[in-house]
């Protein structure tokens, strides 16, 4: 409305001064609150675009008494360009980066040879560290920039954690809650102890269920004296819930989901609040057929996404919206998932992927070693066909004989199980390439033959294979496509009952990715070798990310019931079998049950 305040957001995550206008998360900031208070150090975790750092911002903090606990300004550890590299090139970037963050505006960041436990130390007022009891509290956002790959910065990263658990050791007041997305938690796990000595808590943030969405619509009008007609509200968050599918008799059938995305109920009600006339007081459900669409509001998000992506990347449109809708919608109009290859995606490279996921158009999770990807929702999926739409009656360019195009046939097959086909045109595709051309093609082309070979028991081939691609990817300087290819070997290896041998391939693909299944294969590793302290950390670091998954859960169990625990087992057993009752079948989890059960 025209004069006054906008109260939702869209894109832009809530701050401190917009604490009257954030809803829907006050059950979580209350939670992270009180273990924040409670602990060392506190880790807040969930998906890009989820409200995390909104969360923290203007639900957590705006909350504290400040005669109650001295809270620091939200930090960041990355440096940017506020770093001066070239006249300070022996600094840490991220602790000089944390503590300009922590202290913009007096210059105590300025003394480049104080650590992070004098800084603190010497922070304004009694709560740090000068004798009371009151804590004091310090944020570290997007935590998840630590563990990016900056070649210039990686060699700092071991001396920044030191120096932030000499913090945490050595300034009793000092409680750090730490925020990161939930696909780099993986990174931070294994240095929780070294940081907080075994006082840290985790809490994960989802997505908003229907209560908190409805909250999330109907409270930021009332701060400016509007509000909703009566179902309006009800029928807004309904419609950002609903699922649309095609059966095959050509109907259509609508189902309400449980859950609603924060992102796309703020774009919603960003772009309804913008279209009111002023005069408007409540808002009708007219208003949300001529301001709030939400499948032309979605589409217009999606649109503005593409365009944006597509000129990064240098493709064109209409091939990025074919690609989106090809790839990620099945003809009966639901969402469908591709799997991320070394380096590409169904064709397009793995960077435009990973954009898209971080502009909240589709979201990644791991199975079975691969990153799979599909739409964040259900309910993009009419917004990326009517994107699209437009397009498809512009005549298509004629395919040729590019590598590329075989390889990506190549890769659709083998995400549909059709292995054949999928050798055929992988075959082709590196002949086509030539033996000095398109090396990343190639390279696909070898690591995809490789795990054809490995699935036809030609294990000989298998590693000839994945060798080749190893050695064109890192010709390329492509350490992440180098890792991903060690994990797919290490559980070859796995499988050939090598266990050392892919302890120590799984081991070097850790240190170059974050791959939940890795560290569960390793974790299969150290048990077969009998290292089950070794295994339960393995598994339970899986378990932290992923509490729910039934394999993780039998792998400990198992673990348990072969280690000094047997008797503990038994619950993760049961509730694997539960979960996934096709575990069954596995001879060694059914034995490995009737064990713990006679041992509890």
């Amino acid at each position: 409305m025209a004069g006054e305040s906008v109260p939702y957001q869209g894109l832009r995550a809530f701050e401190s001064v917009d604490r009257a206008v954030f809803f829907g998360r006050s059950a979580e900031s209350k939670a992270v609150r009180e273990l924040w208070r409670e602990h060392r150090m506190l880790v807040v975790y969930g998906p890009s675009g989820v409200g995390k750092t909104s969360l923290v911002r203007a639900g957590v903090i705006p909350e504290f008494d400040i005669d109650a606990a001295t809270v620091l300004p939200v930090g960041r550890v990355s440096a940017g360009p506020a770093y001066p590299g070239a006249g300070m090139p022996h600094r840490n970037p991220y602790s000089f980066a944390l503590r300009s963050s922590w202290s913009p505006a007096d210059g105590t960041h300025g003394g480049s040879e104080t650590s992070l436990a004098e800084f603190l130390r010497g922070v304004t007022g009694p709560a740090g560290g000068r004798g009371d009891d009151r804590p004091l509290m310090a944020v570290i956002d997007q935590f998840e920039e630590l563990f990016e790959d900056r070649p210039e910065s990686r060699a700092f990263q071991p001396a920044f954690l030191d120096e932030l658990g000499e913090a945490i050791a050595t300034v009793p007041a000092l409680r750090v809650l730490v925020v990161i997305r939930e696909d780099a938690l993986t990174s931070l796990l294994p240095h929780t102890d070294r940081l907080a000595g075994g006082d840290c808590a985790r809490i994960a943030l989802g997505a908003l269920g229907v209560e908190a969405a409805l909250e999330a619509v109907t409270g930021p009008p009332r701060s400016v004296g509007r509000g909703f007609a009566p179902g309006v509200a009800e029928r807004l968050v309904d419609d950002l819930r609903t699922a649309v599918a095609l059966e095959a008799d050509g109907t259509v059938r609508r189902a309400l989901t449980d859950e609603v995305e924060p992102t796309h109920l703020q774009i919603v009600c960003d772009a309804l609040w913008r279209g009111l006339p002023p005069a408007v007081r409540s808002v009708t459900f007219g208003h949300l057929v001529s301001h709030a669409g939400v499948d032309e509001t979605l589409r217009r998000f999606c649109a503005q996404a593409v365009v944006e992506v597509a000129a990064r990347f240098a493709v064109e449109e209409r091939e990025l919206w074919g690609w989106l809708e090809r790839t990620f919608i099945t003809a009966a109009n639901t969402r469908n998932t591709a799997f991320e290859g070394v380096s590409a995606t169904s064709g397009f490279a793995n960077q435009i992927a990973r954009e898209l996921e971080r502009r909240h158009i589709l979201r990644a999770e791991w199975r079975a070693g691969d990153r799979w990807y599909e739409l964040v929702h259900d309910r993009l999926i009419e917004p990326v066909r009517a994107g699209n739409r437009p397009w498809l009656s512009l005549e298509a360019p004629a395919p040729d004989g590019r590598p590329a195009l075989f390889l990506r046939a190549a890769e659709s097959a083998f995400a549909v199980g059709d292995l054949g086909r999928s050798a055929d045109n992988a075959r082709t595709a590196l002949a086509l390439t030539g033996e000095a051309g398109e090396t990343r093609v190639r390279a696909e082309a070898e690591a995809l033959l490789g795990r054809l070979a490995d699935r036809a028991g030609q294990p000989d081939e298998a590693d000839t294979r994945l060798a080749a691609a190893l050695e064109l990817f890192d010709s390329l300087g492509d350490q992440n496509a180098v890792g991903r290819l060690l994990a797919v070997r290490g559980r070859m290896l796995l499988g050939r009952g090598r266990f050392a041998d892919a302890a120590a391939v799984l081991k070097a693909a850790l240190t170059r990715v974050n791959d939940p299944d890795a560290r569960l294969d390793l974790a299969r590793a150290f048990h077969r070798m009998g290292q089950y302290p070794a295994a339960l950390a393995m598994v339970n670091q899986v378990l932290i990310v992923a509490p729910g998954r039934a394999d993780a859960l039998a792998e400990r169990g198992r673990v348990l019931v072969a280690g000094p625990a047997p008797a503990e087992a038994v619950a993760d057993l049961e509730t694997a079998l539960r979960m996934r009752p096709d575990l069954g079948a596995d001879p060694a989890i059914r034995a490995a049950l009737e064990l713990a059960r006679r041992s509890a």
